[in-house]
């Protein structure tokens, strides 16, 4: 299945990039498919540039996919594209398979120095085409690396507002072979 990792307590890049890192292919443990990182909000007058070229990196190193929401995310899509060699900034139009690239396989980037990024205006288009790109093996998680002023209260109604929106792509057991992301209910994770 696909696991979900919920850092929705993270509003500085310093934060998700510390979540990216842990999930470093050459750590112990860490899973060998795409890291779908959801991230976004608002920006708190962070040098965008400076954030970028961090996440790029990280997200390089993880062979990761950003799935960027809110007021910060076309800037910070653009700025994540330009850090690429031959990247070039993808948008909502090109859709969750528009990343891969003529006869592509999922996962595989047109350079292993892209880092691709989708941009939506809210949480809940980004947690949807983070879950629908996701394929067994793969982790989403979710590290917004931004204040949620944009959008929400604060973290926590962020944070509350991911996991309503979870819970609506739990798997039913009346869909067989469903494509909708799998993960362990808190019950069946402590038995």
């Amino acid at each position: 299945g696909v696991q979900v990792f919920d850092n929705g307590v993270s509003t500085s890049a310093s934060s998700t990039l510390a979540a990216l890192d842990s999930l470093h292919r050459g750590s112990p443990g860490a899973p060998q498919g795409t890291i779908h990182w959801i991230g976004g909000g608002a920006s708190k007058g962070e040098d965008l540039l400076r954030i970028a070229a961090d996440l790029h990196g990280a997200l390089v190193r993880v062979h990761g996919r950003g799935w960027l929401f809110g007021a910060v995310a076309n800037p910070l899509r653009e700025a994540i594209a330009s850090q690429g060699r031959g990247s070039a900034p993808l948008d909502e139009s090109t859709g969750p398979a528009g990343w891969h690239g003529e006869g592509a396989q999922p996962g595989q980037f047109p350079s292993r120095d892209d880092a691709p990024c989708t941009s939506f205006p809210s949480l809940d288009e980004a947690i949807q085409a983070a879950l629908k790109a996701a394929q067994p093996g793969d982790v989403v998680l979710f590290s917004p690396g931004f204040a949620s002023f944009d959008a929400y209260a604060n973290f926590k109604a962020r944070a509350a507002a991911f996991h309503r929106i979870l819970q609506r792509w739990r798997p039913s057991p009346t869909e067989p072979g469903s494509q909708r992301a799998a993960w362990p209910t808190p019950e069946q994770a402590e038995s």
